[in-house]
């Protein structure tokens, strides 16, 4: 295990706060709130923008989880848009001849490991029913962004490096994700006009243009054409799942999270549970006690991750036993 010990500051604010991996993403976000825009408006500009500017990482084609307070009445919704695999997709795909598993880089580089994208059906949701601004207003500064370019970052160039085996393996990804066959080194100016146009797309004719349409045949095509088993109808059936949160107490605060099919609430709030009657300040927090400590609750809490946590539509995942204080 490896434990990366930053010094960093806390910042507060009572109007707004963005908490974002790219500059270029938060000032979109800014943007949009000084626009008048909600928490759910800089949301959604900002994991557009950041499909653009940080594509290895963040992209409507993922799937992800989305907690939200709603002040006026108080309530928390968690909101689950976890990506699903395509109802054709067949689990000997990831065995070998001989009953092994395949390498990592085979099943990831392979059609049959594209699930289906949950992002676009999100934002549909959530534009329409907590949104103050329009479709145009979200989704132009990724449009500009994507057709005029941006620098590459050290982000971009250490992906870009690493992946570089991955990104040249199809034609497609090459052409967007390298520079002549060369990973992106940090300055270098990048263009999705492609991508542009795709944002155009959704912006002309809404989120749902994802899972229907032009793009949607683009998309089971290319998939097929690498092996996948993707369809039309795994992409219409599609739909968001909206849950209340996992919540518990750590000292005198409320703890608030994402529940199954997420992992990282439970197990933060393990990790919190174990060491809330640690007297961690008097340790130091870079001494060994504390260390030890904390990477003790750290191997506890990833152990029964490993064991208990799954998707709840298939499996039962005993939630409020592995929070529960007697625990």
């Amino acid at each position: 295990m490896v434990i990366n010990l930053n010094d960093k500051q806390t910042k507060t604010s009572k109007e707004g706060l963005i908490s974002v991996s790219h500059p270029l993403a938060a000032k979109i976000g800014k943007d949009v709130l000084d626009q008048g825009g909600n928490a759910m408006d800089a949301v959604i500009a900002i994991q557009l923008a950041l499909n653009v500017v940080e594509p290895f990482a963040s992209g409507i084609g993922g799937g992800g989880y989305l907690l939200y307070y709603e002040q006026s009445t108080g309530s928390i919704t968690a909101f689950d848009a976890r990506e699903t695999a395509p109802e054709h997709v067949d689990k000997q795909f990831y065995l070998d001849d001989s009953g092994e598993y395949k390498s990592f880089f085979d099943m990831t580089t392979h059609g049959k490991t594209v699930a289906v994208p949950a992002i676009p059906k999100l934002f549909d949701y959530i534009h329409k029913r907590y949104a103050k601004l329009s479709l145009e207003d979200l989704i132009n500064p990724a449009i500009e962004l994507a057709i005029e370019g941006h620098a590459a970052n050290w982000a971009t160039e250490k992906y870009s490096r690493q992946q570089h085996a991955r990104l040249t393996k199809y034609h497609e990804t090459a052409q967007v994700f390298t520079h002549e066959n060369q990973y992106w080194r940090e300055g270098d100016w990048i263009v999705q006009p492609e991508l542009g146009k795709t944002f155009q797309i959704l912006r002309e004719q809404g989120f749902n243009a994802f899972y229907k349409g032009d793009i949607a045949k683009q998309l089971v095509n290319v998939v097929k054409a690498c092996g996948g088993t993707i369809t039309l109808e795994d992409l219409a059936k599609y739909d968001i799942q909206i849950k209340a949160p996992i919540s518990a107490t750590f000292k005198d605060y409320d703890i608030y999270s994402m529940g199954p099919s997420s992992s990282g609430g439970i197990t933060v709030i393990q990790i919190l549970k174990l060491l809330e009657h640690v007297d961690l300040p008097s340790m130091g927090p870079r001494s060994v006690d504390y260390l030890h400590h904390l990477i003790q609750a750290m191997h506890l809490a990833y152990s029964d991750r490993a064991q208990y946590l799954a998707d709840d539509n298939f499996h039962e995942v005993p939630v409020q036993s592995l929070i529960d204080d007697d625990y």
